[in-house]
């Protein structure tokens, strides 16, 4: 199975969505967000290639993967093009609406 190493990006995003959600929502939609986190990096684990490939190269490629409905969040992750895939970079969480920066393939790992 891949290793899945976080980003700092990724990790800033997570931590200050955590915050968030303490501070101005119900103890629930925290816990939602937690589970929601925990099955979508099952899944990037366990399926690296099913998230919709957002960019790529000669040599990378940046995936999407979703939360599970209802949550509205998204988590882009790339990896080499190589078989098998070894490590998995969790590159950038986001809100299902929020603006998301153009990634250059180039700039690997992100």
């Amino acid at each position: 199975m891949p290793v899945l190493r976080p980003r700092r990006a990724f990790i800033a995003a997570v931590n200050e969505r955590i915050a968030w959600l303490s501070e101005n929502r119900p103890e629930e939609q925290l816990d939602n967000f937690l589970a929601g986190l925990r099955w979508v990096r099952e899944r990037i684990e366990q399926f690296p290639q099913g998230g919709p490939i957002v960019r790529q190269d000669a040599r990378h490629i940046l995936r999407m993967r979703l939360f599970p409905n209802p949550l509205p969040y998204l988590v882009y992750y790339g990896h080499a093009k190589v078989e098998p895939i070894r490590e998995i970079y969790l590159v950038r969480l986001y809100a299902s609406g929020q603006r998301r920066p153009h990634f250059s393939v180039s700039e690997w790992p992100w």
